[in-house]
């Protein structure tokens, strides 16, 4: 899983807004300057965590996170990585054959910035796939 989100991360984002945050972000704010797809994504926001509250992790094959720990541009504030971390560790601590690579080089894009980053973890995933 390349840049994964997580079916809380969205609901704890929001939980460090204040109510005047609330007002003069999301659509009418930070978003409304973002591409068509960005704006679609943040739109589908609710919808996507809701469904995904509904699907159990796998924990019975292998899964590789590859996240990004950048500290991301207002309007998100730092404390996004803190529960990034937090959520994406106790993924991997919940799921025996689950590993985590994290970056900050990059923030969304992984695939594009850092191939290499991804490019590795598939072909460490193939092997260990083929050993077993």
């Amino acid at each position: 899983m390349v840049d994964p989100s997580h079916e809380s991360l969205m609901e704890r984002i929001l939980a460090t807004k204040t109510e005047a945050d609330m007002m003069t972000k999301g659509m009418n704010g930070f978003y409304a300057t973002q591409p068509i797809a960005i704006q679609n994504e943040f739109k589908e926001l609710a919808t996507m965590e809701k469904e995904m509250k509904t699907i159990d992790f796998p924990k019975d094959i292998p899964i590789t996170l590859i996240v990004s720990y950048q500290v991301p541009p207002p309007p998100f504030k730092p404390v996004v990585i803190e529960i990034k971390k937090e959520l994406f560790n106790d993924w991997v601590e919940d799921t025996p054959k689950a590993k985590l690579i994290s970056t900050v080089k990059i923030g969304h894009h992984i695939h594009y910035s850092e191939p290499m980053l991804v490019i590795n973890a598939i072909i460490e995933m193939i092997e260990n796939v083929k050993d077993k």
